[in-house]
């Protein structure tokens, strides 16, 4: 409900505004004076006021220049509704600043569609405003990017120049083998980041490659569960899963699913320490009762981290790193989670995380269709 300050000393005049105004539904507040009302227009902030000019103490034409002066209220549209109708009282006053001049006795219909139309520039105003704010907050956060970028990009290059230049000088088969592996774990780096970032792009830009296709669920997630198994045994890190269902074929993003699962384990290694654990629940629940194809993919991977609740929200942002990796080599890219929140939204499923008592769980919901009929199991 929009505020309406009414400052106007005929106490008659004053009444029949208020009771106009409130039947076209406003919030009316008055004053019966210049000084009542600057201190009104302070404490409660309208959407609009109106002000007679001929006032005892502060008069209209004092009151809105001390508004326009003070940068909370300068902007708040002001009409003047006054019985002083020569043109030169007029021009001062739209010259103070005043949005409209109406002169009394007026008409009901003038009144409301002078208020109805500086209300409508505000709201057009305060619109442009906030595109002017969101697009700053744009053009901060792509700098802030963009440096980012700069430097996550450089960082392996740089330890590529220098391991190829300690590689010319090695002395030994052994410390060549070593700065080779540096060299090709490096080289790793700077592709998953260019890679992640192409796909993070495509998603922002919502041109991301659907590719529908029939799989089985089962084979999927196995064979990246086994991938992820062997890694998290060198990390003597424990896991445990439980029985993944025999959902039998599907039709689907195969490739979405099989991004989301290794994105969340890549994520369960690097912030597990070692003995730490690592659990995987995958399950299903039927979405549609009258349809028996339609359901929820479920999994949920949870593991031992210190990663504090407040600290979950950031998780998402672009290039952030939570301050406890088991080391700055298993950071990242730090756009992993980025890509995730944006492919379970493709796929139009739903993505909640939880931290409490040492433990960060994510869980996730996709909608997908069976294929009939049904058979026992099928090859990726």
């Amino acid at each position: 409900m929009k505020k309406i300050l009414v400052i106007e000393d005929d106490e008659l005049i004053r009444a029949n505004l208020q009771d106009l105004l409130e039947l076209e539904g406003f919030d009316v507040i008055c004053a019966d004076t210049g000084a009542q009302g600057l201190a009104q227009a302070q404490s409660i902030c309208p959407d609009l006021i109106i002000s007679d000019i001929m006032m005892p103490g502060l008069n209209g034409y004092d009151l809105l220049t001390s508004l326009r002066q003070d940068s909370q209220l300068a902007f708040i549209p002001f009409i003047f509704l006054s019985a002083k109708a020569e043109k030169t009282n007029i021009r001062h006053g739209m010259k103070l600043g005043a949005d409209d001049y109406l002169t009394k006795p007026f008409e009901s219909a003038e009144l409301l569609d002078a208020i109805s139309t500086r209300l409508a520039k505000q709201a057009a105003i305060a619109q442009l405003q906030h595109t002017i704010q969101e697009l700053q907050q744009l053009n901060e956060s792509k700098e802030d990017t963009l440096s980012v970028l700069s430097h996550d990009l450089r960082s392996p290059l740089t330890n590529m120049q220098m391991v190829i230049s300690l590689l010319k000088t090695a002395d030994s088969v052994e410390k060549q083998q070593s700065y080779m592996k540096i060299l090709q774990d490096e080289c790793v780096r700077e592709l998953d980041l260019i890679n992640d970032i192409l796909d993070l792009q495509r998603l922002e830009s919502d041109c991301a490659f659907t590719a529908s296709e029939v799989f089985s669920v089962y084979d999927c997630l196995t064979k990246i569960i086994n991938i992820w198994e062997t890694r998290i045994q060198d990390n003597h890190q424990a896991l445990t899963i439980n029985a993944i269902p025999e959902i039998s074929l599907v039709f689907g993003d195969r490739h979405s699913l099989e991004r989301i699962l290794t994105e969340l384990l890549s994520n369960a290694c690097k912030y597990t320490p070692p003995q730490g654990s690592i659990n995987i629940d995958i399950d299903y629940h039927q979405t549609d009762n009258n349809s028996k194809s339609c359901f929820n993919l479920i999994f949920k991977i949870s593991n031992t981290a210190d990663i504090v609740a407040t600290e979950v929200p950031n998780l998402f942002k672009k290039f952030y790193r939570a301050s406890n990796a088991r080391s700055s080599k298993q950071l990242g890219t730090g756009l992993g989670l980025t890509i995730l929140e944006k492919l379970v939204e493709k796929l139009k499923g739903t993505l909640t995380v939880d931290s409490q008592a040492g433990w960060i769980s994510f869980t996730i919901h996709l909608p997908l269709s069976r294929v009939n009929p049904l058979p026992l199991r099928v090859s990726a």
